[in-house]
């Protein structure tokens, strides 16, 4: 019997943002561009900055930042106070929650997919935080990454580059993550 040939698929290709929902649906991280990358002309638009420009902010500055979080806790010997880090596509930012703020948005530190944090910038030495005392919910706005568009490409080249390139993408989601990962996939290359 003949072998049955079939017409390809004609498929819708996905949008950019699209691809990194699907990556973080399906493994828990993307190769991609960092998910609030997508996201940063409309933050721009709200005033919210980047982790990285924290830096060079003076003490006492109001700002709005936004990121994914990364770590939160709320140790015994801290007197209620949580400490939240973030991170974005320019790297992370360390905030402080009072007991008293946690409490009046309790609801929300819990169950918002993604937060914006209203507060002031606290710098010690070379230690920079920013003392939230607001919150606000920008569920809505993760939610539209799918549909997001970018002139930005995810590189998807043979090779040692690839490899590479992958490589400087995984800082979302840690070192020891990355190198399991790196070496899984030269593994699957051999």
């Amino acid at each position: 019997m003949p072998e049955l040939v079939e017409p390809p698929a004609l498929l819708t290709p996905m949008t950019e943002g699209r691809e990194v929902v699907e990556d973080y649906g399906s493994t828990g991280l993307s190769l991609c561009q960092h998910s609030v990358a997508f996201l940063r002309a409309t933050l721009q638009q709200r005033a919210m900055i980047a982790c990285a420009e924290l830096a060079h902010l003076r003490d006492g500055r109001r700002v709005a930042v936004l990121g994914i979080e990364l770590v939160r806790q709320k140790p015994d010997s801290a007197k209620g106070v949580m400490f939240i880090t973030i991170g974005d596509e320019t790297g992370v930012a360390k905030l402080m929650l009072w007991l008293n703020r946690y409490e009046a948005q309790r609801r929300l530190v819990l169950l918002a997919t993604m937060l914006a944090r209203h507060g002031k910038v606290q710098r010690e030495a070379e230690v920079v935080h920013v003392i939230a005392d607001r919150l606000e919910d920008l569920s809505g706005l993760l939610r539209s990454l799918g549909d997001r568009k970018r002139a930005w490409a995810c590189r998807k080249s043979a090779g040692a580059g690839r490899r590479n390139w992958r490589a400087s993408r995984l800082s979302e989601i840690g070192a020891l993550r990355a190198i399991c990962l790196i070496s899984m996939y030269e593994q699957m290359c051999i």
